[in-house]
């Protein structure tokens, strides 16, 4: 994309990704809990070859950065920047519609989301919470929440502290005795099946959508537009 417009610029080279764990609950392991806290088994070491590559990566000019947004001059050497420059052309040449809309590439996220927020506002949850809470704070851990808990500022390092792997073991602990997660699971899962058969008629353009893209990214990758 960039040679268009006379840009060289060497990517850098990227290392295959961990295989994400899609934590809709949170922490639920106790094992994980006494060893690494509230991050993933795979998050510190993830997090240094991170920090590696961008060590790394070299910096992206202004003009640059223009063309990529299209938030610079409408011609860069005599060529015409894209409408919302170079990442917009690539989103509409691939079909990509990420707003969350019925039957765009968003969609599905937007619905999971939707289902965790009903179920965490639901009074059965709420109940549950409560209690995991009495038990965190018998325990000397004050939140009002998991989620309260799992974010703490004071556990940001890349590495669990001892301080962090107490409070996340004292919440599994919590957690399993007031049933959170089952009650937590149920509900999430209810009304997920609630908003799939609300919106049967835009999941399916969801998935066609997605053919489309998938066609799209193909014929991109050949050379075809």
């Amino acid at each position: 994309m960039y040679g268009r417009f006379g840009f060289d610029y060497a990517l850098p080279r990227r290392s295959p990704e961990p295989e994400l764990e899609n934590r809709v609950v949170g922490l639920v392991s106790a094992s994980e809990a006494a060893q690494f806290g509230y991050k993933p088994a795979w998050y510190a070491d993830h997090a240094r070859r991170v920090a590696d590559a961008k060590s790394r990566q070299e910096k992206w000019s202004a003009p640059m950065l223009g063309v990529l947004n299209g938030d610079g001059p409408s011609k860069v050497k005599g060529v015409d920047v894209p409408v919302g420059g170079c990442n917009a052309e690539a989103r509409r040449i691939l079909g990509r519609n990420t707003e969350g809309k019925p039957g765009d590439e968003g969609f599905v996220l937007h619905l999971e989301g939707t289902a965790g927020q009903l179920a965490e506002k639901d009074s059965r949850l709420r109940a549950v919470f409560a209690k995991w809470s009495e038990c965190m704070a018998a325990s000397g851990y004050y939140y009002r929440d998991p989620w309260q808990a799992n974010g703490d500022p004071a556990f940001g390092a890349d590495i669990a502290s001892a301080a962090e792997i107490a409070t996340a073991t004292a919440d599994v602990a919590c957690r399993d005795k007031h049933n959170v997660n089952g009650v937590w699971v149920a509900l999430q899962a209810a009304y997920q099946d609630q908003l799939i058969e609300s919106n049967a008629d835009a999941l399916r353009r969801h998935g066609s959508a997605t053919a489309g893209q998938l066609r799209h990214a193909t014929n991109v990758l050949a050379g075809n537009r």
